[in-house]
């Protein structure tokens, strides 16, 4: 397993356990006729509460479907917000359960049994990825005893130096990113190395192709007659749109670059940009409140679809650091500290954290009384947080420190959401 290989079973083991029993009873309940519903496909966007890699992923939520197949009973082995029940969300062609039970066992709950069922359905099932599929992953894969799955909405480029496949994934109750109980999920980036897509690791479960007819399921099993069911060729794009903090976040099945329109309150268009779906993008607009629309053209694959989202954020403000004359008294340093601009200053005076990180570094002086040649060496960091207009702050001087001729002092506000980074530097001459 590559190094990217490791990575991606780490952030998927432990994910998502479709299995609460194995009675006969339960097994193998029909969808019949059961077709997508809007509250099935449409996602809400929200901001993810953590990063995964160098790609964010993008977050959002669906509205549960009490109707759907895997929603009834409601002891369903399918819960509520498991990676099955999105996957049998998106892929209901894949349990229409025509296959006699001599050829699909009875104990097909867990995700890693998706790719032996759907074979017996008469699915296509191989290590070969394309738009629309299912990914099933082992428990070997995840490192636990469910397994997985999720599905493709994109294949990307083969990295021709690991030999990794890219795939944009969807998928339900990744761990750190999605509370099962909230319908949450995720869009996301992956990389699998070719030696993984293989039988008893990853596999794909295709769409059904021209001709496909589902093997015939017994009438005394419970079908209501032989035919099987019509498969649902799923045209809705499930065009999601989030706008929070200047960041920009979009969801589709459709992974193609469609155009986006920033406009004012009064309507006045700030900005046209071409965004890519399933990327957060950073729009770098001043503060105020926008609101954009996102329109995706139609295609042989997908209706054409437009949502709109609108938010307020605060731009972030540059901060700035000035630093007063340094005094010693006994074994403490007092450094006079102002911030600013105003903005800053309302801001922090309104209750937002301002941190600095505070550095006393020791150098040794010249006869001249200037700094040495050899670099600084730190023998003091803390956080402080500053509060609104100046301050002193009060540092432990201790006893190597002041053996040295010469202490440089620097104060650096951290940068968040709301502040670029300032910093400032001073130095005070001892003895």
């Amino acid at each position: 397993m590559s190094a990217r290989g490791v990575g991606v079973a780490v952030l998927l083991m432990l994910l998502c356990s479709a299995s609460f029993g194995t009675a006969a009873s339960l097994a193998d309940v029909a969808p019949g006729q059961w077709q997508p519903t809007t509250a099935d496909v449409i996602r809400a966007m929200r901001p993810c509460p953590m990063n995964l890699g160098l790609t964010p992923p993008v977050c959002w939520s669906v509205t549960e479907d009490t109707s759907a197949w895997m929603a009834v009973p409601p002891a369903s082995l399918f819960p509520w917000g498991q990676c099955t029940y999105y996957v049998g969300l998106m892929r209901p062609d894949i349990w229409n359960d025509r296959a006699p039970p001599s050829v699909d066992s009875l104990n097909d709950w867990d995700a890693w049994t998706w790719a032996a069922h759907a074979q017996a359905e008469g699915l296509a099932v191989d290590g070969s990825p394309r738009p629309g599929d299912v990914i099933v992953y082992s428990p070997q894969a995840v490192g636990n005893a469910t397994g997985h799955v999720a599905m493709v909405d994109a294949v990307g480029a083969t990295d021709p130096s690991s030999r990794d496949v890219q795939l944009t994934i969807s998928e339900m109750n990744l761990v750190g990113l999605d509370d099962a109980s909230r319908g949450e999920g995720e869009t996301r980036i992956v990389h699998l190395p070719q030696s993984e897509l293989v039988p008893g690791m990853i596999q794909f479960i295709h769409r059904p192709g021209p001709g496909y007819i589902a093997p015939s399921w017994p009438r005394e099993m419970g079908a209501a007659d032989g035919a099987s069911p019509p498969w649902m060729t799923q045209r809705d794009p499930s065009l999601a749109v989030g706008l929070w903090g200047d960041h920009l976040a979009t969801a589709s099945q459709s992974s193609a670059p469609a155009p986006a329109t920033v406009t004012t309150t009064d309507g006045t268009v700030v900005m046209r940009v071409s965004v890519t779906r399933n990327r957060v993008v950073a729009l770098g607009l001043p503060t105020g409140t926008y609101r954009v629309c996102v329109a995706q053209a139609g295609s042989a694959a997908w209706d054409a679809a437009g949502a709109c989202a609108t938010a307020s954020w605060q731009a972030p403000v540059s901060a700035t650091v000035s630093l007063g004359r340094p005094h010693r008294s006994a074994r403490r340093l007092a450094v006079p500290v102002s911030l600013g601009p105003r903005p800053l200053l309302a801001l922090a005076a309104n209750g937002r954290s301002v941190v600095a990180v505070v550095r006393i570094g020791v150098q040794r002086a010249d006869v001249h009384g200037q700094a040495g040649a050899a670099a600084t060496r730190t023998v003091y960091a803390r956080a402080w947080r500053l509060r609104a207009g100046g301050q002193v702050l009060s540092l432990p001087l201790s006893a190597s420190a002041a053996r040295h001729a010469l202490l440089r002092i620097t104060v650096i506000v951290r940068a968040t959401s709301w502040i670029r980074v300032g910093a400032a530097q001073t130095t005070i001459r001892l003895g």
